[in-house]
């Protein structure tokens, strides 16, 4: 087996294994071989299945860390009839964040009883939607932010609210007036594009491999539920919908279900 590409990797003892190293919310891509993984054959990070993708080039596949990682290393596994076979290995290095502490209305941070019945609804839909990833290639070459604008929030600044309620925001905030047109970071499929409690008019798509984008505050929406878009699609428009004190677009990325850094999305396509 041959790593083609991963970032930074090396050769360790236990034969043909490489290890990488991955930061608390962020992503890496491992690229391997073509023929390497062959069509039966599963891919498992931490127990949990990683869809890959092959061509006559190369294999490919995604792995990313939660920012709440207690910075343990990890194997990903081979799967097949034949028995288990590590392929690469993972090193977790520390990673600081930014704080924040904000003033808010208080009804902002509380919420009434129709509000958290609707929350755990929205949330059970958004688990089913993030754990069903097309298995294959559905983007092309680089990522790129939805806007270009001034970034009022980064990803993962722990916040602190009114002096009493920590925290952690899990993506990228634009600063953006009402009616702002907002464009797709890559091609993919629409899996949602609805009204949500937390982030209002909310578009989210998947671009397969278990790679997600999702665009919240909108005011309006110009794409439907199970629509393929192309790269740079306008997908709405920015607004103040959803919990927010005012105008922004907020942009996640989640990947294998952990909501990432999307710069590290950006920063591993840019070679693919």
């Amino acid at each position: 087996m041959s790593v083609l590409s991963c970032s930074t990797h090396t050769k360790n003892n236990e034969g043909e294994i490489f290890t990488i190293s991955l930061k608390p919310g962020e992503v890496k891509k491992i690229v391997l071989q073509s023929g390497t993984l062959r069509e039966n054959d599963e891919v498992f990070c931490k127990e949990k299945r990683i869809p890959w993708f092959t061509n006559k080039e190369k294999t490919l596949f995604f792995i990313s860390e939660s920012y709440f990682s207690e910075l343990n290393p990890f194997y990903c596994i081979r799967k097949n009839q034949e028995g288990d076979k590590k392929i690469v290995r993972v090193l977790l290095e520390e990673k600081a964040y930014p704080f924040e502490k904000l003033s808010v209305p208080k009804e902002k941070i509380e919420y009434s009883k129709n509000d958290l019945e609707r929350i755990t609804k929205e949330t059970e839909i958004l688990a089913t939607i993030y754990e069903q990833s097309v298995g294959a290639l559905l983007f092309e070459g680089t990522f790129e932010i939805p806007l270009n604008a001034q970034i009022t929030s980064q990803y993962g600044a722990k916040r602190l609210f009114n002096d009493k309620k920590n925290s952690q925001h899990l993506g990228i905030d634009f600063k953006a007036n009402v009616g702002t047109p907002i464009k797709v970071s890559n091609s993919g499929k629409v899996v949602l594009a609805q009204d949500l409690f937390f982030t209002g008019n909310t578009v989210i798509i998947d671009h397969g491999l278990g790679v997600f984008t999702m665009y919240g505050h909108l005011s309006k929406i110009y794409v439907k539920q199970n629509e393929s878009i192309f790269k740079n699609t306008l997908i709405g428009l920015s607004g103040n919908t959803g919990r927010v004190t005012g105008p922004h677009l907020h942009w996640g990325v989640k990947v294998q279900g952990n909501w990432v850094d999307g710069n590290s999305l950006i920063q591993e396509t840019e070679t693919l």
